[in-house]
């Protein structure tokens, strides 16, 4: 069962080294359907990474609530999976060993979580690389091997943290491309931080824009493109309408500070 994620009257303030208050998020209220894609979108330092903590149960928020199905998080989630911007794999271990370290971690694998890590790494085209170590492989190809960790608890909640920002444009591209099939083949909730408008209007149903410091969420944009989106959508006309409409709102707000 997926569940729908409710968040209400949110705020996060920071204590500064100087003993300073500084205000992350505020007022920050959004409802999530179960299985919508969403991406959060905004300039650097408005709080993106912070909410996507606090939905997984990683930060407290200073007030408001995160509820999961009804339930508000107060730790972290069973239910969520977090891929953060670097793909955090352990160079000691074989790609293998680091995508089947949450079963470790729970107890030790069992052989149907050996044959999900390898039927992941060969949906994301890994499976010839599953002995190497981790400095054998692209920066491309341990990102998706962090994404498959992330997918082995089978999450109802996928949680992205700007996951492909330090990647070139083409395999950035594959990599949503890929994204996109797995979360077809066994649908789940993603929310996705990002800066690039296009990877935005690309993977999502809804794009959520959020302002300046303290962060906040100025308006929600619902992407009206086909599923499934085929790789050429990129280049269609109302792909970049879309585009350029998510811009000028961003531009309306703080035009200093699109990326």
């Amino acid at each position: 069962m997926i569940r729908s994620i409710a968040i209400e009257g949110l705020g996060k303030t920071f204590v500064g080294r100087k003993g300073q208050a500084v205000h992350a998020l505020a007022d920050v209220d959004l409802d999530i359907q179960p299985g919508e894609f969403v991406s959060l979108l905004g300039p650097s330092g408005c709080g993106k990474s912070t909410l996507l903590k606090i939905i997984a149960g990683l930060t407290e928020p200073s007030v408001g609530t995160v509820r999961i199905g009804g339930t508000p998080v107060s730790g972290p989630s069973e239910f969520a999976s977090l891929v953060f911007q670097k793909a955090t794999l352990l160079r000691w271990r074989t790609i293998l060993d680091n995508v089947l370290l949450p079963a470790d971690l729970a107890g030790g694998r069992r052989a149907e979580d050996v044959a999900m890590a390898d039927n992941l790494l060969r949906l994301v085209g890994l499976d010839g690389f599953a002995r190497a170590y981790p400095d054998e492989l692209s920066g491309g190809m341990q990102q998706r091997a962090a994404i498959v960790r992330a997918l082995l608890r089978r999450p109802e909640l996928l949680l992205m943290d700007e996951p492909f920002g330090a990647l070139d444009e083409f395999t950035r591209e594959a990599l949503n491309d890929m994204v996109l099939q797995l979360w077809r083949e066994e649908p789940k909730t993603v929310i996705f931080v990002t800066h690039s408008i296009a990877e935005a209007v690309f993977l999502s149903d809804r794009i959520v824009l959020m302002g300046a410091r303290p962060g906040h969420i100025v308006r929600s944009v619902d992407v009206d493109l086909p599923r499934p989106r085929p790789p050429d959508i990129r280049t269609s006309s109302h792909f970049y309408e879309l585009i350029r409409s998510v811009r000028e709102t961003m531009g309306n707000v703080h035009a200093d500070h699109i990326v």
